[in-house]
């Protein structure tokens, strides 16, 4: 039986090849062009110079059923689709259908659908289109990918190769950040080209229909290509193809096998049975092969199903025990499938009384919102953390997080439907909302504190910057953060090793009124320390409290106090002082009548001596004892005057008090100081310039007018005799005198700018009878009285600020009258 049907089948081969001997095809005088990419596997490329591809294959079939003369040429995409829009060419093997292409191009119904991907390499952090803007994307040259990025990706960087595989060569060199390509065909070049480092993300873009494509108006060749594509698909020959191409296993058809054997049958008798021995060995290899090959299958199958019910099972119990609500639904927004965390989140008994139901009007409590999550998931496929406020079956509402996918179907690509799981966050926004309001308070409440606190780290890293610490620096908080405090605050970096030195021992550490210096000014600081130790983490407090009013204060009444002691010895020396002091200079006085003087007595004296009263004087004067007694009157005289000073200061009196502008009576004091010029000190204060600064508002005062000139003007000569002792180059000598109010205290302020004073002499600077000038130069009471004129007669305040270089300012408060 075996050997009748090969004869027959031997028989009908021979007719079959006599016919096509007597009957040879026709010329290609008239065959129809059709052109391909050249590069673009599996669907259409060059094998050793030959066309190939599902493409060419599916081109083939359809011109044979419909009786069609073609030629298939494959070259470059760009040239062929060029000549094809140009209507050199007849039709071509596959292309991509687009709304912009169908105004050049005929395209007949899809045979494929063909998706595309995001190629990366694989430490690329590209995830999804979003992530493409500001990259350098590589696209073939014409290619659908082309026409897409082009019209969807704005913000990237196109770069045209003219083949998928240049692109793909290009990406795993490490040149450019991704490519858009064809996913099948492109994997099937990675795995070819042994490209270990790329990989593909995100889902799948724009699933396209790959057509024929003919020239435009040619629709004809369309129709013809569409029935045949038709035929082809009815008859089973399409399956045979796509399963070639695309299945696991590329079956090989017997019926050709049999036609290459028949072949033989035209060769030699003898070598005929040779290769018809051969054949049959051959044919029964082939059988034991497929044999075993459709038993593995069978195996894998089995292994296949074993596994999908296992994994089902598997899915099912995490879909059941979840503990967060999953759902899925249609595009219009109808529930069609809820597991039971869904059903107890939102209230209901069963999943059946929630499918069916919309989302957006059972469940959002914002439609407004909703419309903007579907355009958002049809827009990006994808979203992650999203909140929303949703209805519950008794009426309650519940805050909801969660994440939703876009399903597509897998043959059309079209959305059907959205899945997403959610969560109940009520409590737990309820938390972070109280937590958010404790840390607003405790911030308002460290913001408010009037000491700078800064919170460093093991490290020395800013953690924690208040207000008074931004005001201090200057520096704000998101400047101050997570820098150290040496490049935050220069000044304070010394204060590191306390905080370190807390840190260590666990132990406060305090370092109080530290000073330092700003703009000339001394200023002092309380600086503590407390060590902090926070789940294990290290750290430290540094809290500053500005305490240089306080200081100055302590000093002040010191100060006060030392020149009210000093100043009750002073007027007890001045009762003391004042008889021996009249004695001397009366006695002076005495001896000037009695030897220089008209008197008859002198006269009778000297006749009873026998002595010329004449040559006694000229001997007195040869010796210079005129001069002498002239010396002891006249400092006679200044120290009298310094002892009724000193009296008059100790009696507090106000018979000469009254009213008085303060601006008036400095001016009053500059004119009478203006005409200073001492020789021996060599300063001449017409060359100082004065600069005013007065405030129109400032009430007057209650004061005696001679004294606060005095005061003024011992300021003002002083001043005069220190800048006279330094050097200017670019600026000259210069007085600032300022008189503002300052609450319910009129303010004088003198300040010059001549050399300044240390801190040792600044504190004494008020002292009676302490100066810095040469002996016989100054009595060093000319300050120490106008701190008693200003403090006691006026029950005012004087202040002294200096730094050495940046000259001395002098402040003095008064009470405003009334």
């Amino acid at each position: 039986m075996i050997l009748n049907l090969r004869n027959r089948f031997l028989i009908l081969v021979m007719v079959v090849a006599m016919v096509l001997v007597a009957f040879p095809t026709t010329g290609q005088a008239n065959s129809l062009i059709v052109r391909g990419d050249f590069n673009y596997p599996p669907y259409e490329y060059l094998d050793n110079g030959i066309p190939s591809g599902f493409n060419v294959d599916i081109m083939q079939a359809v011109a044979e059923v419909m009786g069609l003369q073609i030629k298939i040429n494959l070259g470059p995409w760009s040239e062929v689709r060029r000549q094809l829009e140009e209507g050199k060419i007849d039709a071509l093997t596959g292309m991509y259908y687009s709304p912009d292409r169908a105004r050049l191009v005929e395209f007949s119904t899809p045979h494929i659908i063909v998706s595309h991907a995001i190629f990366v390499r694989e430490d690329s952090s590209i995830r999804t289109l979003e992530d493409l803007a500001g990259k350098k994307i590589l696209v073939q040259r014409d290619d659908i990918m082309h026409d897409f990025a082009s019209n969807n990706c704005p913000d990237t960087t196109l770069v045209l190769v003219e083949s998928q595989v240049d692109a793909l060569k290009l990406l795993a060199s490490g040149q450019y950040d991704a490519a858009l390509l064809g996913k099948l065909q492109n994997l099937f070049w990675v795995q070819k080209e042994g490209i270990s480092n790329i990989i593909t993300v995100g889902p799948p873009i724009r699933p396209g229909k790959y057509c024929f494509a003919t020239r435009k108006g040619n629709l004809k060749l369309r129709d013809q290509l569409n029935e045949g594509l038709s035929i082809i698909k009815n008859s089973g020959k399409y399956d045979e193809i796509y399963e070639k191409w695309f299945g696991i296993y590329e079956h090989t058809s017997v019926y050709r096998e049999m036609a290459r054997y028949a072949a033989w049958v035209l060769t030699p008798l003898v070598v005929f049975l040779i290769f018809f021995i051969l054949w049959t060995w051959l044919l029964r290899s082939q059988v034991r092969k497929k044999t075993a090959e459709l038993t593995a299958e069978l195996a894998e199958r089995f292994r296949a199903e074993t596994k999908f019910i296992v994994s089902e099972e598997r899915y099912r119990s995490i879909f059941e025990n979840i503990m967060d609500g999953y759902y899925r639904s249609d595009m219009t927004g109808k529930l069609i499938l809820v597991n039971p965390s869904a059903v107890r989140l939102l209230g209901y008994e069963s999943a059946d009384e929630l499918v069916g139901k919309s989302i957006a009007t059972n469940f959002f409590t914002n439609s407004a919102q909703y419309k903007e999550f579907v355009k958002s998931i049809i827009r990006e496929e994808r979203i992650s953390i999203f909140q929303t406020v949703l209805h519950c079956k008794n009426g309650d509402s519940i805050q909801a997080e969660g994440n939703a996918r876009l399903i597509r179907d897998i043959a059309t690509g079209e959305p059907t439907g959205v899945e997403g799981v959610f969560r109940d966050v009520t409590e737990r926004q309820r938390s972070e909302d109280e937590l958010r309001r404790l840390r607003n308070y405790l911030s308002n409440v460290i913001d408010s504190m009037p000491s700078q606190l800064i919170g460093v780290n093991a490290k020395g890293l800013v953690t924690q910057w208040n207000h008074a610490a931004q005001k201090a620096s200057g520096v704000p908080l998101d400047k101050a953060l997570g820098r150290s405090l040496a490049q935050v605050a220069p000044l304070l970096s010394t204060e590191m090793k306390r905080a370190f030195e807390a840190m260590r021992k666990r132990k406060v550490q305090s370092a109080p009124q530290v000073a330092r210096q700003q703009n000339g000014e001394t200023l002092y600081e309380d600086i503590t320390v407390y060590p902090l130790v926070i789940n294990g983490t290290e750290g430290a407090v540094i809290r500053i409290d500005d305490v240089t009013e306080r200081v100055r204060l302590e000093h002040m009444m010191i100060q006060s106090e030392k020149m009210m002691s000093v100043g009750g010895l002073a007027a007890g020396m001045a009762h003391e002082i004042n008889n021996p002091l009249a004695a001397i200079i009366g006695y002076a006085q005495n001896i000037t009548k009695r030897i220089f003087g008209d008197l008859k007595k002198n006269e009778a004296a000297a006749k009873d001596c026998d002595v010329s009263l004449e040559k006694i004087r000229e001997y007195l004067k040869i010796r210079d004892i005129p001069r002498m007694l002239d010396g002891i009157h006249e400092s006679g005289n200044r120290a009298a005057t310094i002892v009724s000073n000193m009296l008059n200061f100790s009696r507090k009196s106000e018979k000469n008090f009254g009213v008085h502008d303060l601006a008036k009576l400095l001016d009053n004091t500059l004119e009478l100081v203006a005409s200073d010029y001492d020789l021996k000190k060599q300063y001449d204060f017409r060359k100082i310039e004065i600069v005013r600064e007065y405030a129109p508002d400032v009430p007057v005062v209650y004061c005696e007018s001679n004294e606060m000139q005095q005061v003024f003007l011992n300021l003002l000569k002083n001043g005069a005799e220190a800048m006279s002792e330094k050097t200017y180059s670019e600026e000259v000598p210069q007085f600032s005198l300022r008189v503002r109010k300052e609450e319910d205290m009129a303010i004088v302020e003198v300040e010059d700018n001549g050399p300044g004073m240390d801190e040792t002499v600044r504190k004494r600077i008020l002292e009676p009878f302490f100066t810095t000038k040469a002996i016989g130069k100054g009595t060093g009471l000319g300050l120490s009285v106008s701190y008693f004129i200003v403090t006691d007669q006026h029950r005012g305040s004087m202040e002294v600020h200096s730094f050495p270089g940046f000259g001395t300012r002098f402040i003095i408060k008064l009470p405003i009258a009334g």
